[in-house]
């Protein structure tokens, strides 16, 4: 992530990925302590040049490119951060369920809006693309040429375009309208899970948290096996650091309310009537901060004395959001027959 804001004419606007307001709970004084996994470098930095990425969510093409920044992202964080701070300052828990609402919704949105969904978006578009090639076969990127030379009077070489759509080093990048369709998209059943869960707040008197670029964080099920996937929708738990000290941990419905019919288990949770405090312990501060480092992307931010908090050696930086087996393999295959059309004329 880019970690200086400007505002000079000539660059797009900085948008924060990670709030501002949410880093600040964190920090002393404004300043927060920014650790880059690439680099292994620690840096005490403002809270209002990190955290964010030069116009992230800017549509061009769109008549007002920065009405997601403004109309979404903005109008969120105005009517969270306030809850937030009297959650922190006033001991306002549980919370009332117009204030829920609007913390499911934050919720919700900080998890889709992330560097790490664009990433796997981009790796689902390259994925896709690859196949869609391979499947059509060189034939087609041949006849495709041809009409480009026919009617441009542009030659490309085949080997080239060929590589450049099907090789290994193939990318393509998502971009900020398609990210912000699929947010738009998704966002109506992220707000289901994060609102139908029993919240746990855990406010920490001794222990410290850490946060980092992508804060909202999912356990699996102990007994999974590691190399399950876990989603939104199956996390046995899901984990926010609010600040320093205060966490937010959400269960699962079934196992809080147990015996109780759907019926009346779905109105306590969404009300908030199944929201708690838990009695804050040494293990739960510790899986909140294993969670957030291993959750983190490139960085994870602290408080300028809480530098104890990070591990040594430090995590590599995640790169890759998607593992697609078996790809590889069935573009080889396809290769190797000429695409389905070839292949199905042979046989």
């Amino acid at each position: 992530m880019i970690d200086s804001a400007t505002d000079h004419p000539d660059m797009a606007p900085y948008h924060h990925i990670v709030p501002r307001f949410y880093l600040a709970q964190f920090a002393d004084l404004k300043m927060i302590q920014r650790v880059e996994l690439q680099y292994g470098t620690t840096r005490k930095k403002s809270v209002k040049s990190v955290g964010g990425l030069q116009g992230f969510y800017s549509v061009p093409e769109a008549e007002d490119p920065e009405i997601f920044e403004r109309e979404l992202f903005g109008a969120i964080e105005n009517k969270a951060a306030p809850i937030f701070k009297k959650i922190i300052h006033e001991d306002y828990w549980p919370l009332i369920p117009e204030d829920r609402a609007i913390v499911a919704n934050f919720l919700a949105i900080q998890f889709l809006r992330g560097n790490d969904r664009r990433t796997e978006q981009s790796e689902m578009k390259t994925s896709l693309g690859r196949l869609q090639t391979a499947a059509n076969g060189p034939d087609a990127v041949r006849d495709e040429l041809k009409e480009l030379t026919s009617k441009e009077g542009v030659t490309l070489d085949f080997d080239e375009v060929w590589n450049e759509r099907v090789g290994t080093d193939t990318k393509v990048e998502a971009t900020a309208a398609e990210h912000m369709k699929l947010l738009v998209r998704s966002l109506p059943e992220a707000i289901d899970c994060f609102a139908g869960r029993p919240w746990m707040l855990v406010p920490f008197n001794r222990k410290h948290l850490l946060t980092c670029d992508s804060p909202v964080s999912l356990a699996p099920h102990p007994e999974d096996s590691p190399f399950m996937g876990v989603g939104l929708a199956t996390a046995y738990r899901i984990l926010f650091p609010i600040s320093r000290q205060f966490g937010l941990l959400l269960t699962t419905p079934n196992e809080e309310t147990p015996s109780e019919d759907l019926e009346k288990s779905t109105i306590k949770i969404w009300s908030g009537n199944a929201d708690e405090k838990l009695t804050p312990t040494a293990r739960l501060a510790r899986q909140f901060n294993e969670l957030s480092i291993a959750n983190a992307r490139e960085n994870i931010f602290h408080h300028p004395d809480d530098g104890d908090l990070v591990p040594d050696p430090l995590p590599q930086p995640r790169t890759q959001e998607m593992q697609a087996d078996g790809l590889e393999e069935l573009i080889a295959e396809l290769n190797a027959q000429g695409g389905l059309a070839q292949g199905h004329d042979e046989e």
